[in-house]
C-alpha cells in the first residue's frame, strides 16, 4: 500500500476507536457506511484520497495507452482506402474501479468508464461528412457517445453534449484530425470518472467528471468535450449535475459490458 492508503487507513481506525461508542460495530456490512461518515466528518482526508485516486488513475491510463497502441498496430493497416476489410464499426467499453482497503475489507468508491467507438473505412468517411455538415445538430450526439449501441437516452446524451457550451470547438479543426488519420478512421473516446455519492460525498472529496476526444495515429487527442467538473446541466428535457451525468454513463457502460464484455465488439461490418 502507498502512503496515502496507509494514512487513510490509520486515520479511519483512530477515528473509529475514538467514536466507537456512538458507532455500529465495524464489519463487512457496515464498513462502507462508516467510511462515508468518516469522510464527511473529516474533509481534510480528501487530499489523501486524491493522491490514492490519482495513483490508480495513472495506472489505468497507462494500461489504456498500451491497449490503444495494440489496437492501432493491428487495425490501422495499409489495406487501401475503403477496402472491404477496412469497413467496420466497433466498440469497446471498459470499467475499472477505484478501490481502497479499510482494515481487511476492500471498498469500491468509484469507477473509470471508457467508451471507445472506432469507425473505419467508408463508415469513417460517412462520420466525417456527417460531423462536418451537422456538428451542431442533436443527431451528432449519437455517434459521439456510441448511440444506439449504448443504452444512453438522447436527452441525457444531449445534456452531456451541451455541457461545454460554446467552448468545445475552440481550437478544434476537424479537417486536421481527419487528415491525421490518413482519411481512414474516426476513433471517439468518452471517458468518465464516477465517484459513488453513497461513499464519496460530492463537494467534500472527489468530483465526478467526463470528457470526449478523438484519437489520431500518433496518439494525439483532439478534444470534442473538455473535461467537466462541478457542472449543472439544465435543458428543457433534462436537468442533472456532472455526477448525475457520470452515473448515467456508468449505467450505460455496465449494461453494455454485461452483454458484450470488455473486449472490442464489431457492431457493423462490410
Amino acid at each position: 500500500m502507498d502512503f496515502s492508503q496507509n494514512q487513510i487507513n490509520k486515520d479511519f481506525l483512530d477515528w473509529y476507536n475514538h467514536n466507537r461508542q456512538y458507532l455500529p460495530p465495524l464489519n463487512e456490512d457496515s464498513v462502507e457506511e462508516l467510511f462515508s461518515t468518516f469522510l464527511q466528518e473529516n474533509p481534510a482526508e480528501a487530499r489523501y484520497l486524491d493522491i490514492l485516486t490519482s495513483t490508480q488513475q495513472k495506472l489505468y491510463d497507462l494500461n489504456a495507452l498500451r491497449d490503444d497502441a495494440m489496437v492501432k498496430e493491428f487495425t490501422v493497416a495499409p489495406l487501401g482506402l475503403y477496402s472491404p476489410e477496412q469497413n467496420y464499426v466497433k466498440i469497446k467499453v471498459t470499467i475499472k474501479y477505484f478501490t481502497i482497503k479499510i482494515v481487511r475489507w476492500t471498498i469500491k468508491y468509484g469507477e473509470q468508464d471508457t467508451i471507445n467507438v472506432y469507425y473505419s473505412g467508408k463508415y469513417a468517411r460517412q462520420t466525417y461528412l456527417e460531423f462536418s455538415n451537422n456538428y451542431r445538430d442533436v443527431s451528432i450526439v449519437a455517434w459521439i457517445l456510441g448511440i444506439p449501441a449504448l443504452p444512453l437516452s438522447l436527452p441525457i446524451a444531449m445534456a452531456i453534449w451541451s455541457t461545454a457550451g460554446g467552448i468545445m470547438f475552440q481550437g478544434f479543426n476537424l479537417d486536421d484530425y481527419w487528415e491525421s488519420t490518413d482519411y481512414q478512421y474516426f476513433w471517439i473516446v468518452t471517458k468518465s470518472n464516477y465517484y459513488y455519492p453513497n461513499v464519496v460525498v460530492p463537494g467534500i472529496t472527489l468530483a465526478s467528471n467526463f470528457e470526449t476526444y478523438l484519437y489520431n495515429k500518433s496518439g494525439r487527442k483532439y478534444y470534442l468535450l473538455p473535461n467537466t467538473k462541478y457542472v449543472s446541466i439544465i435543458l428543457p428535457e433534462v436537468s442533472l449535475s456532472a455526477t448525475a451525468a457520470a452515473a448515467k454513463i456508468s449505467d450505460a457502460a455496465h449494461e453494455f459490458v454485461n452483454t458484450h464484455g470488455q473486449s472490442w465488439v464489431y457492431v457493423k461490418r462490410g
